[in-house]
């Protein structure tokens, strides 16, 4: 039996299967993008986007925010116990992960120091592969800034599960 190129195509794309938007890709348990942010953050969307920004790059080029009022929640859909996490974020501040599995009661998992990082200026990748110690599962995680020169920016951030 011989194929015409349109069945021949038509054959091909039945192995493709349409994904929503909103489904998870890869490991990151953000990809769903169910957060929210305070009112003072902003492109807050950025820190979810999966463009992970170069070393270097300007802070105010991602999410962004003045002050340390500021917080952005993400509700990752489920439990979850949490193995590992990349932070990119502006090199001269500090910042620390939360999780909460009622959104209520918060537990520091994960603290990055200004100083520890190499980076001169902008924005610095950060990682971690044991988040948390106790093993707990995890509903909530809050990412704010808790240091530094008042001029914070998130470039991107991902966990896995």
């Amino acid at each position: 039996m011989r194929l015409t190129l349109a069945n021949s195509l038509l054959a091909a794309s039945a192995l493709f299967v349409a994904v929503p938007a909103t489904a998870a890709t890869g490991n990151n348990l953000l990809d769903l993008g169910n957060y929210t942010a305070t009112s003072g953050v902003n492109n807050a969307a950025s820190i979810v986007d999966g463009i992970s920004p170069a070393d270097g790059t300007h802070w105010q080029n991602q999410a962004w925010w003045t002050g340390s009022a500021e917080e952005v929640i993400f509700d990752l859909g489920g439990d979850f116990y949490l193995e590992s996490a990349t932070l990119i974020v502006d090199n001269n501040d500090d910042y620390a992960l939360f999780t909460s599995q009622n959104r209520s009661d918060w537990r520091s998992i994960w603290e990055i120091d200004a100083m520890s990082g190499s980076q001169n200026t902008g924005l610095e990748s950060f990682q971690t592969s044991l988040l948390e110690q106790s093993w707990t599962s995890s509903s909530y995680l809050k990412i704010v800034a808790t240091g530094g020169d008042g001029l914070y920016g998130v470039g991107e951030l991902t966990v896995s599960g």
